[in-house]
């Protein structure tokens, strides 16, 4: 929000400059933003995919942001326009002829980034809420399928945050609109009123204190995501098809926080002096736009980074080499030993071959590693070595006897 009479607040030359750097930083990320964007609405999720909850709300954050991008630099652009001809005298014909026009744009630039900046909250609250489903969906494939204990009560209650943030971004706007129609008001009229400037004031300072509140509020609320990504990353220490993912969730949530943490660094000076909020140039046109827009992009990048890994699902297939067929020993074969020798013959393991495949259960979103699953071999009983006869296997006389016990041959008398 512009400060009213505020001094030592550098002229329009110095700020020509700084809103140039804004003005490359913010519109330099708009393009690849939304080819991110398309590529990542044709990455569908199948139902069911413990990711697709938090995907969806990812692919609503690209377009808000976006629009945050265009309004920003559409705003800094027009405002730029003003600072360039307040000194170029062949413009204009007149004096009055510069200020109408320049009062216009500066209304429109202004109320271009009131706008902007409800876009901006908007993004940011729904990326908080997708860090927390994507983080639900990680604990969600630990327990082959089943929700975490506090799943259903840890979405409640970040939709309710959410809420109680999106309200105060809309007071926010209001509060932001009524001080821009009451001081381009005040500027047309001839005199001086010292009624009015007591109440634009007010209107500033209650407009400012709460985009801070919203700012804080949103650090505060990236702390437990931040948490919630770390035990993520703790739980699938030992599961390398999670544990890869996990570590670009958790790193985009912690760039995430420091970008709000410093955002609401630059605003939380509307709560210590209002009086004295006057914030440097180069710090609301330069250090703002490197951590809001170049640590966002970056956040955005890694997030579509995460959702891309696999097409049909970020842990719906098992990785390849856990398909392969098991190997097994056969059974050895025994043969009729040699006319005159009574017995068996131990002719020796037969090759290894290769076991039937067994009819497998649907796949959920991870499987355990094959020693769980009883997919590495298991040792045969009654294999024997090579020379031995297997303990299983009977000669041919205690056939025989057995048989003829039972009925082959008359008892003797």
């Amino acid at each position: 929000m512009s400060d009213i009479g505020s001094s030592g607040i550098p002229d329009g030359n110095t700020y020509a400059h700084y809103t140039v750097g804004a003005i490359v930083l913010y519109g330099i990320f708009v393009t690849p933003l939304f080819i991110l964007w398309c590529i990542s609405l044709c990455i569908a999720r199948r139902k069911g995919d413990p990711a697709r909850a938090g995907i969806a709300w990812i692919k609503a954050v690209y377009p808000l942001w976006i629009l945050y991008l265009v309004l920003h630099t559409i705003g800094y652009a027009l405002r730029l326009w003003t600072y360039l001809v307040e000194y170029d005298n062949d413009v204009f014909s007149s004096r009055s002829d510069f200020t109408t026009i320049s009062r216009a744009v500066s209304q429109a630039s202004d109320r271009f980034y009131d706008i902007a900046r409800l876009f901006m909250y908007l993004a940011n609250i729904l990326l908080l809420i997708a860090f927390f489903e994507l983080s639900n969906g990680f604990l969600l494939c630990l327990n082959g399928g089943t929700p975490p204990p506090l799943q259903k009560r840890l979405r409640y209650a970040i939709l309710s945050f959410a809420l109680l943030v999106f309200a105060l971004a809309i007071a926010y706007l209001g509060t932001g609109e009524q001080f821009y129609s009451t001081y381009y008001d005040y500027l047309a009229l001839p005199g001086v009123d010292s009624a009015i400037e007591v109440k634009l004031a007010n209107e500033a300072n209650t407009s400012n204190r709460l985009g801070a509140a919203v700012d804080i509020l949103l650090w505060i609320a990236s702390l437990p995501a931040i948490g919630y990504a770390s035990l993520v990353v703790h739980q699938t220490k030992n599961h390398p098809p999670l544990h890869d993912p996990a570590i670009l969730l958790l790193a985009s949530t912690a760039l995430a926080s420091l970008r709000l943490l410093c955002l609401m660094i630059i605003t939380a000076r509307y709560f210590l002096d209002p009086s004295q909020a006057f914030i440097p140039p180069y710090v609301t046109l330069t250090v703002g736009p490197l951590f809001d827009a170049v640590c966002m992009f970056v956040v955005l990048v890694l997030l579509f980074t995460l959702a891309a890994r696999k097409q049909k699902g970020l842990w719906s297939v098992p990785p390849p080499q856990w398909a392969a067929p098991a190997w097994v020993p056969s059974m050895g074969v025994a043969a009729p030993a040699p006319a005159g020798q009574p017995g068996m013959v131990w002719q020796g393991p037969g090759a290894y071959q290769s076991q039937q495949p067994q009819p497998q259960p649907q796949p959920y979103y991870y499987y355990p590693p094959p020693q769980q699953m009883g997919g590495y071999p298991q040792p045969q009983q009654g294999a024997g070595y090579p020379h031995e006869v297997p303990p299983n296997l009977q000669t041919p006389r205690e056939l025989e006897q057995q048989q003829g016990v039972s009925g082959l041959k008359a008892p003797a008398a």
